[in-house]
């Protein structure tokens, strides 16, 4: 998955934000339920066992159930699946290793670096 999971660990302890990483939205993370969807336990299911973690530039951050929005925050592990970044003009669209040459900079400039 890449840089992926390091995004996801930036956005939420707050050294890394939307603005940091382009003129976008927000940022949407999928991440995997702790345990299986308990809407849609069949197979195929509309959730997929995923939910969104959801980061606004606004500093709003949002978890939800991909098969239910409405509902309460989910309980997920914190593994990535996928990451969408949400435009100005409405439009999404999920990231991939074509991005990554100039999200690895950005990342590598912000993280903290760990103590000696």
């Amino acid at each position: 998955m890449g840089i992926y999971p390091t995004i996801y660990q930036g956005l939420r302890a707050g050294w890394l934000s939307v603005d940091d990483l382009g003129p976008l939205a927000g940022v949407q993370v999928w991440v995997r339920l702790a345990r299986p969807c308990e809407l849609h336990p069949e197979p195929g299911a509309p959730c997929r066992d995923l939910a969104v973690h959801e980061f606004g530039t606004d500093g709003t951050d949002t978890l939800y159930r991909l098969c239910d929005p409405d509902g309460p925050a989910p309980e997920v592990t914190g593994e990535v699946a996928a990451v969408r970044v949400l435009w100005a003009d409405g439009h999404a669209e999920r990231l991939g290793p074509e991005q990554e040459a100039y999200l690895h900079p950005v990342v590598a400039r912000l993280q903290p670096q760990p103590r000696p």
